[in-house]
């Protein structure tokens, strides 16, 4: 038998795969079944526009390009239906579980998701000494209004990120956040004339 005549036959008995839903579809159906208290985003704010604009992890919450990863992977029964989808960045869908229970997933995503200040919250203490939401809480003291130190901690944070940090291909290391975390809190400081 031919290499063609042989793919033709496997052709023939393998069960032609219905193509993935739509990252659209997944959002609906996961936004009328699913409790998003365990995802890392907000689903009701959720960009559901077909386009490529960058899209939130459902673990680990940054703004990225998502892919549509299977709860329970085809080689293991499950189906293309949107129930059997969660959207990851590559990172996180690399790293997901190939399972065989759906509910291992959603624990799986709370259990491990992370906010993109996380880390750099628990490095901040071991690098100066000081808990990060306390010194949020001192500023925001000072500035009579913590909401404005948040607003204005993110603008700055964007700067110095933007400006003065770069990452490697496949994400942002945990120390140069870091750093534009400790150099935001620096340009807070005296903003708000807090020593």
């Amino acid at each position: 038998m031919s290499k063609k005549q042989k793919a033709e036959t496997v052709a023939k008995k393998s069960p032609k795969r219905k193509p993935p839903p739509s990252i659209k579809r997944i959002v609906e159906w996961a936004c009328k079944n699913i409790d998003e208290c365990g995802l890392a985003c907000d689903l009701g704010d959720y960009p559901t526009a077909p386009s490529k604009k960058r899209r939130f992890c459902w673990r680990c919450g940054l703004k990225k390009a998502v892919e549509r990863c299977h709860i329970i992977p085809h080689s293991l029964g499950g189906s293309n239906h949107p129930s059997n989808y969660v959207l990851l960045c590559k990172i996180c869908h690399t790293q997901a579980p190939d399972v065989n229970d759906k509910e291992f997933m959603f624990k799986w995503i709370a259990k491990t998701k992370r906010c993109w200040l996380t880390t750099p919250m628990k490095l901040y203490k071991e690098w100066t000494g000081v808990d990060f939401q306390t010194e949020i809480e001192k500023i925001g003291l000072a500035a009579n209004n913590n909401d404005e130190v948040l607003k204005v901690f993110k603008h700055i944070f964007k700067n110095i990120a933007k400006n003065k940090t770069s990452y490697h291909p496949g994400g942002i290391p945990d120390q140069t956040t870091n750093y534009a975390v400790m150099k935001t809190m620096e340009k807070l400081k005296i903003k708000y004339n807090v020593k």
